[in-house]
């Protein structure tokens, strides 16, 4: 059927053209159609995928350093809205950089870098929205004690430190201690004292009578 359709299209205008021919033609637009809002609803409908969150580096840092952490969401439409956010769920504005790119579906693939100071016990979360379906999907990554490689210097001050100091509560403990049991025998001593003091004073107060 397409190829006699084909044929009479290239006799011209002159061609005799069938009704199932017309049916055809109808067919085929409607199929185009089709095809083409299947396209765009599919873009319309595409929710991004649940963003992956690095640290880069990722090993030897130290407090202080410079590190990217890096966001990566795929396969959305339109394009995301990206939104970074510290610990306590407040906006990050400052350090990002931010791309997005079409893929061969027509779909964006979404790559998001923050910039930030390394500090212990941090966490940064990645959001990515989607400004159509109002839809946002996230990931978070923790700063912990693992990504940390603190310096020597310091690791063996902190052990000195704490050394000096379990010598000094030793030293006052026993220095405590030695003025307790001091304290102790002097109110021994003076106890024993007192009934000799007693005795004296009765004597004296005898001799006054006498």
């Amino acid at each position: 059927d397409h190829s006699k359709l084909q044929q009479d299209w290239k006799k011209g205008p002159t061609a005799i053209v069938q009704p199932y021919d017309y049916l055809n033609i109808i067919a085929i637009a409607v199929g185009l159609v089709l095809n083409h809002l299947s396209s765009i609803l599919l873009r319309f409908l595409a929710t991004y995928s649940k963003p992956n969150v690095n640290l880069e580096p990722s090993k030897n840092l130290k407090p202080g350093d410079l590190v990217k952490v890096r966001c990566h969401s795929f396969s959305g439409y339109p394009e995301a809205v990206v939104l970074w956010q510290d610990g306590h769920g407040n906006n990050i504005t400052d350090n990002i950089t931010t791309s997005q790119m079409a893929n061969e579906q027509g779909l964006f693939d979404v790559q998001s870098i923050l910039q930030v100071v390394l500090e212990p016990n941090s966490t940064y979360s990645c959001l990515i929205k989607n400004p159509l379906l109002q839809e946002v999907t996230h990931a978070s990554i923790s700063i912990t004690g693992q990504h940390l490689l603190f310096p020597a210097v310091a690791l063996w001050v902190t052990v000195g430190l704490s050394i000096c100091l379990l010598i000094l509560l030793i030293v006052l403990a026993y220095v405590c201690q030695k003025k307790i049991r001091q304290s102790c025998k002097e109110e021994k001593a003076k106890a024993a004292l007192q009934p000799l003091k007693n005795m004296d004073v009765k004597e004296d107060m005898a001799e006054e009578i006498d």
